[in-house]
């Protein structure tokens, strides 16, 4: 299925609609302004150099923000052909936030919205543009945080 369209000039000034909350990425890194019950969620990539992404998934209840993060460093240090680590909480995923250029953003829905208590982990599973192990890998790109 194909269909052709023309694109023209806009007038620069668009923004994202209203939403309930905000994941920022910078390069290389997450900055999260999450509530619980938020649903509707603007990411912006403020990163001057690089396209980001990013995966949202929920570990188990009771993870903490400290067992998020090593669980989720184990699975990056395990052999790429290995299962996940014995005893590892491995995160679900929920959303995506597709992939925004520098300076743009996307709007995304998270089926359910964020649940007080729970521990969430964003990732960035892009490669920088001249190539390389996705940020994830390269810059440690991912933020474990728990929503109030």
């Amino acid at each position: 299925m194909a269909q052709p369209i023309t694109v023209t000039a806009g007038d620069g000034a668009a923004a994202l609609p209203e939403a309930d909350g905000t994941i920022t990425a910078v390069d290389y890194g997450f900055e999260p302004d999450i509530q619980a019950g938020d649903t509707t969620i603007n990411f912006v990539n403020d990163g001057p150099n690089e396209v980001h992404f990013a995966a949202v998934s929920v570990f188990p209840e009771g993870t903490t923000v400290e067992d998020g993060e090593a669980a989720f460093t184990a699975l990056l240090e395990a052999p790429p052909d290995a299962p996940p680590p014995e005893g590892v909480a491995l995160p679900e995923d929920i959303a995506f936030s597709g992939i925004a250029s520098s300076g743009l953003g996307i709007q995304f829905e998270v089926p359910g919205g964020f649940e007080s208590g729970r521990t969430y982990i964003l990732v960035c599973f892009i490669s920088d543009r001249v190539g390389g192990p996705p940020h994830a890998i390269a810059y440690q790109m991912f933020d474990v945080f728990q929503v109030k």
